[in-house]
């Protein structure tokens, strides 16, 4: 018997899987007819547009010189390296909570639990001048197991903002329930941003 050579050998294995990809798309399938398709699709834009509603700051053009914050955005050095100062002499200060909520996302009166900020997706609206830092406190008080038994922790990333590490909301950089983290963001540029949930192996699961 000759023996099988490499070359042979994915030469067989491709015969092989073109068969059962074959077989596997050749097969009955049930269809289903159009207006039975239509009964299980939401109709569309049955809610109007609403915007986020404004976050209120816990406290409003706070003088970073003698608050008690010591500013990684106007230290040199602070987190390796010498930090560019933005020019910002006053911070913004807000509290959000990750928490569960009952919401009607699709118009119909059936609610959907969520895991969002103060309750709602996306989360509160933070509108705040250019230079002016922002410190936001992100607590996560979601202190239940989800559906699978797994802890919800929580990371938060700002899309689109130059932050630094320490508050750019890597995937491992997790926040536990019980939990708490501050964030400061310089607000360098004029921009829309977005932030939302980034924790290693769970965005998908908690953004969903």
């Amino acid at each position: 018997m000759e023996p099988i050579t490499r070359r042979k050998a994915i030469q067989l294995a491709g015969l092989i899987t073109g068969e059962v990809a074959f077989l596997s798309l050749s097969g009955p399938r049930p269809a289903l007819a159009g207006d039975q398709v239509s009964a299980q699709i939401p109709t569309p834009y049955r809610l109007p547009f609403k915007c986020p509603p404004l976050a209120t700051p816990l406290k409003s053009s706070v003088p970073i010189a003698g608050s008690g914050f010591n500013s990684p955005y106007t230290s040199t050095g602070a987190y390796g390296g010498a930090i560019e100062p933005i020019g910002s002499t006053y911070r913004d200060v807000y509290q959000i909570d990750i928490q569960r909520s009952q919401v009607d996302i699709l118009g119909n009166g059936q609610k959907t639990q969520i895991w969002g900020y103060n309750g709602i997706a996306p989360g509160p609206t933070i509108k705040v001048k250019k230079g002016v830092e922002t410190l936001i406190r992100f607590r996560n008080t979601i202190d239940q197991p989800d559906a699978f038994g797994n802890t919800v922790y929580t990371s938060v990333h700002l899309h689109g903002m130059p932050s630094l590490p320490p508050f750019d909301g890597w995937a491992n950089d997790i926040t536990l329930p019980g939990e708490d983290k501050d964030y400061y963001y310089p607000n360098s540029r004029p921009a829309t941003h977005w932030y939302h949930d980034h924790g290693v192996h769970r965005t998908a699961y908690n953004a969903y």
